[in-house]
């Protein structure tokens, strides 16, 4: 077995589980504190208008590493597959702060939302596809910077909310599975759940109590959303550190039912409820680049896998059998940065994305599990690759 290929676990598929402040997490990623990625959904009933800003470019050649499916040629910095497999969102950094939703097979652009002024962070769809959460990054550079998550109509562009509690850069959003609760992480160190109809927040959650400038870099809801994970991180810069640690929270009391004594810099919750993906590794030299496998209930470690590089990014396919990991030279831009694509069971790696990226910053798969749609620092294009065929 290769480098690529760590023996990690079986997962039972019937089960179920009923320094001071960096203000942009891009400064975050490259080097300054941390990393982060997620997003869920179940079936909506809603369809979007018609725009013509941007036309993605398919590939005319058959799928391999090196060749995407089609290519959005506006970059993203987070991006999100909806609920029903038809769009993609994607939010930018660079040229602007706009966040474009584009159809998912043919790239072209279908709205612009430029309700943002600040660099958009992280973003998640509503489950039944109506609404996106976005949210930005506080900027150094402006007097009037303001870290937001805007709830937004994703067929009229209509902003539907604000909502304004935390202090610093967002990092992550997830609504629950029900679509009743919003989680959002930020590198103020909180993590809050909050009500997406009234903005009032629900619960604050601290993984390391007065410890502010180690933020939240990642959290990922239990697929029957009465727990949440969260994780902090940090590149080593600015230390010495607390011991960072991933929790589970109760999300109905705000209470922690599980505490893991390792860093997050990436979490995802296996759609069967059982395991608990956390993506770690050294931003300087990418040793200990892996992916690390936890029972949920018990917080027992069940297996690994190997990575190439230090993991930013980690999504499950909605069927649970797969699992995707990105990651990156965060020193570097121009790196030739890449994607992975395992088989959980086998412990094996099935692809192994390259294709010019940038460190990648966030991952998500079409709801059939067969397609990644991959952002990544930068002006860079969005790429969106066959992983199962």
């Amino acid at each position: 077995m290769n480098h690529h290929e760590t023996l990690c676990i079986k997962t039972n598929t019937s089960s179920s589980f009923n320094a001071r402040y960096p203000l942009s997490r891009r400064m975050v990623l490259l080097g300054l504190v941390g990393a982060a990625m997620t997003a869920c959904g179940q079936n909506p009933k809603s369809s979007i208008g018609s725009s013509t800003t941007a036309t993605a470019i398919p590939s005319t050649t058959t799928p391999s590493t090196n060749q995407p499916l089609l290519t959005y040629p506006n970059g993203g910095w987070a991006v999100s597959w909806s609920p029903d497999g038809k769009r993609i969102a994607s939010g930018r950094h660079g040229k602007n702060n706009n966040l474009e939703i584009w159809d998912a097979n043919t790239g072209k652009t279908l709205l612009t939302y430029t309700g943002h002024t600040d660099p958009v962070e992280a973003l998640a769809w509503s489950p039944d596809g109506q609404f996106l959460a976005s949210g930005s990054s506080a900027n150094t550079n402006s007097n009037t910077s303001t870290t937001s998550i805007q709830i937004w109509h994703a067929s009229t562009k209509q902003k539907r909310l604000t909502y304004s509690a935390h202090t610093y850069t967002i990092t992550q959003i997830a609504w629950s599975p029900d679509g009743t609760r919003i989680a959002s992480a930020a590198l103020d160190g909180t993590a809050r759940i909050w009500d997406p109809l009234t903005g009032k927040t629900i619960h604050i959650l601290e993984n390391n109590p007065g410890q502010a400038f180690l933020g939240i870099q990642a959290l990922s809801w239990s697929p029957d959303g009465n727990f949440l994970v969260t994780g902090d991180y940090s590149s080593g810069s600015g230390g010495p550190y607390p011991p960072l640690t991933v929790k589970v929270w109760d999300t109905h009391s705000g209470k922690a039912s599980l505490t893991l004594d390792t860093p997050g810099a990436a979490l995802a919750w296996s759609p069967q409820g059982n395991t608990i993906a956390i993506g770690q590794g050294q931003f300087e030299d990418h040793s200990e680049a892996a992916i690390h496998f936890w029972d949920a209930i018990s917080g027992k470690k069940l297996g690994s896998l190997q990575a190439i590089y230090t993991v930013l990014s980690l999504a499950w396919s909605p069927n649970g059998k797969y699992i995707a990991s990105g990651g990156g030279d965060t020193q570097a831009e121009g790196s030739d940065n890449q994607v992975q694509v395992w088989d959980v069971s086998r412990g094996k790696n099935l692809h192994t994305f390259k294709g010019g990226l940038t460190f990648v910053s966030s991952l998500s798969w079409s709801p059939d599990s067969t397609r990644i749609v991959v952002g990544s620092a930068g002006d860079m294009t969005i790429p969106v690759w066959q992983a199962i065929p």
